[in-house]
């Protein structure tokens, strides 16, 4: 057997053994997230619709859906042995060497902009580019795995609610007021998003639990929904920005709950698959990858659209699924043909 399937072989084993319906949880989760990097740029405070921003709202679980599998996946498997230390150089190789890659153009430009080089040098080993501070968020849990799977409250839901609540609500109703931090410094600690791998990891053991309570679910799920909402407005008149559509107390609510229901209800079973569920699929295997490029090409369609319209802008709820779709589809495109002519290096570098 070569190299190369040797390492295929146990990526494939150390990932989920590649259960569709959670694929499709990943696929739902990228495109969500190119959604919501690209919801800026098609609105504006002005322009922004009650429609648009309880869209907005249901994308907040974008990540906490990714933070929840991760977890769940994990949680009680011993991937080498009991050679923790070989799972975690694997695993931070896997998702660390490609951040790395993505992040040189960043460093490059933050070079020519005149910024000095040992605050790009943090910026690049600490994942204070772009949005990559899911990274260090994914390597802490991997750190803290042990501990996650030996002691009983760090998977305990009301612990980590309650410090991701915390967390959250500090920041956006008492720092992010008098200084905006950087996304890895409030985004990247695992406080967080504590309680999303908690749900995860409990979630693998307790999901009969989660089945007994689907109806109260449910409700909270919808009410929640609407506070977050609420909370929108509040934050957007206050801040005066569309900031607040994202992070926020409310935010946190509604994700857990969703969580909750995605993980719990054991839907799997009832997971049917067709020609849309197999494309959204192939998205959430290809998830890693298209996080890590999907602004890239975002500013690569930009200029081509600008190239060939001219003066077109895309507004309103038809720029926002036209662009989002636009740049998985260009993203997902060049990912998929790289994998394919260059299957070791795309994996290395790219993550796919």
């Amino acid at each position: 057997m070569s190299k190369l399937n040797v390492h295929e072989k146990y990526f494939q084993t150390i990932t989920e053994r590649r259960i569709p319906y959670f694929d499709f949880l990943r696929g739902i989760a990228i495109i969500m997230i190119c959604a919501i990097h690209t919801f800026g740029q098609c609105y504006n405070l002005e322009s922004v619709s009650f429609f648009a921003v309880a869209v907005r709202q249901i994308m907040n679980c974008a990540v906490p859906i990714f933070c929840a599998s991760s977890a769940y996946f994990f949680i009680d498997r011993d991937f080498c042995g009991s050679n923790y230390a070989c799972f975690l150089k694997k695993q931070i190789i896997r998702v660390y060497v490609p951040l790395l890659f993505c992040s040189i153009p960043y460093f490059i430009l933050d070079l020519k902009n005149g910024n000095e080089l040992w605050k790009a040098v943090l910026n690049l080993l600490f994942c204070g580019y772009s949005v990559y501070y899911f990274v260090a968020l994914i390597i802490q849990f991997y750190v803290l795995l042990p501990l996650f799977q030996k002691i009983r409250i760090f998977r305990n839901i009301f612990f980590g609610f309650v410090i991701t609540l915390a967390w959250v609500f500090v920041y956006i109703y008492f720092i992010d007021p008098i200084v905006t931090l950087p996304l890895v410094m409030y985004g990247g600690p695992i406080f967080c998003f504590w309680v999303y791998f908690a749900l995860g990891s409990f979630l693998k053991e307790n999901s009969v639990v989660a089945l007994k309570s689907r109806i109260v679910t449910i409700i909270f799920v919808v009410l929640f929904f609407v506070l977050s909402i609420c909370e929108s407005f509040f934050l957007m008149n206050k801040t005066q920005s569309l900031g607040g559509t994202g992070l926020k107390p409310s935010a946190v609510l509604f994700s857990s709950t969703v969580v909750f229901a995605l993980y719990g209800f054991r839907l799997e079973k009832k997971y049917k698959q067709n020609f849309i569920t197999k494309t959204v699929e192939l998205l959430g295997k290809y998830s890693y990858g298209i996080y890590l490029t999907h602004l890239f090409a975002l500013t690569v369609f930009n200029k081509l659209l600008k190239f060939i319209f001219k003066n077109i802008i895309l507004t309103g709820g038809g720029g926002w699924l036209f662009l989002t779709l636009a740049i998985l589809i260009l993203d997902f495109a060049v990912l998929f043909v790289v994998r394919k002519i260059f299957p070791k290096q795309a994996h290395l570098f790219l993550g796919v």
